[in-house]
């Protein structure tokens, strides 16, 4: 009894818990930035660690220790606590993702509660932009909050598309019987295929990265919803984005590839093989960021309403006609 209870605060805390999140997400960022300075042909992250690796910890704990510039006219505990919220919803979603064979939390219907709590992320980045005085952060925030009506609808029903393949709503369950239900019905390969290259279109608009980067479109809104963030507030933002990224490439990863399915009895295989699979997520998502460039607002919201969500459901009704023929 003691020593289930001690493995289990080892799990919650240190791996596949909290810490190693915290150092998960960190390298995911170190990777995100190197690969993105060589396909611009720099350098990239090279001082603090090997080839750089530690300078996105150095980077959190630098800006943990700025000063904090405290808006007049903004609501500032609205902006503090949406930030934590977001940081946290971000780490405790990656609960639910089998990094070392089977997830800290797995139920059936998990999906969906993923999905849900990942959609109130969203809306805790919106809040931060319009709690503020700037209109560069409440112009930001409304672009959010558009993109994040627009991609949720495909996002979601992208994922009910494995979930439908293997007649489960539960990530790990899903990820576990992927290859063996593509094997028994070929068929669905048709819709699975369609899928993927769809959901990460879609993830790519929700971690905003170009092309669909248009709630901090530079050129016009400076930084938007996080223009006049700084100190820690800064430090939680970054933490909330590198735990965005890495939970949207590990969930990728497992509903639609199966990270680590073979291997769910040897928790260093399925360790490593969810790791290369979500790194090669993320070399896609950098790919795509380094050769696009940003579309205009009405771009991204047609793409949305017009292709990307009649698509989906074309997807999903054609994986369902399948199951039933």
């Amino acid at each position: 009894m003691i020593l289930e209870a001690i493995i289990l605060i080892i799990e919650i805390f240190v791996f596949p818990g909290f810490l190693f999140l915290l150092l998960m997400s960190f390298f995911i960022e170190w990777y995100k930035r190197k690969l993105f300075a060589r396909m611009q042909n720099r350098v990239g992250p090279k001082y603090i660690g090997y080839k750089g690796l530690l300078q996105p910890i150095a980077d959190f704990f630098k800006l943990l220790s700025k000063e904090v510039i405290e808006l007049e006219r903004a609501d500032n505990h609205v902006i503090d606590l949406s930030l934590l919220i977001a940081s946290s919803i971000f780490i405790y979603v990656c609960f639910f993702l089998p990094f070392a064979g089977k997830p800290l939390i797995s139920f059936e219907g998990d999906l969906i509660a993923v999905l849900l709590l990942t959609s109130a992320a969203s809306f805790m980045l919106f809040a931060i932009g319009w709690s503020m005085s700037s209109p560069y952060g409440m112009i930001g925030g409304m672009r959010l909050l558009a993109q994040v009506i627009g991609f949720e609808i495909p996002y979601f029903i992208l994922a009910l598309v494995p979930a439908y393949i293997t007649k489960s709503l539960s990530i790990f369950e899903i990820g576990r019987r992927i290859w063996p239900s593509l094997v028994s019905n070929p068929l669905y390969l048709i819709p699975w295929f369609i899928s993927i290259p769809l959901f990460l279109i879609t993830t790519q608009v929700e971690l905003e990265e170009a092309p669909f980067h248009i709630p901090d479109a530079e050129q016009e809104l400076v930084a938007g919803y996080f223009t006049e963030l700084s100190g820690r507030r800064l430090a939680l933002l970054d933490l909330a984005k590198d735990t965005q990224l890495l939970f949207c490439a590990a969930f990728m990863a497992s509903i639609f590839l199966g990270a680590g399915s073979p291997f769910f009895q040897d928790p260093l295989l399925c360790f490593i093989i969810t790791v290369v699979e979500s790194l090669a997520v993320v070399f896609l998502v950098v790919a795509i960021k380094a050769s696009a460039a940003r579309l205009a607002i009405s771009n991204v919201l047609d793409i949305m309403w017009k292709y990307l969500t009649p698509s989906s459901a074309l997807v999903l009704a054609i994986s369902l006609l399948l199951g039933g023929a």
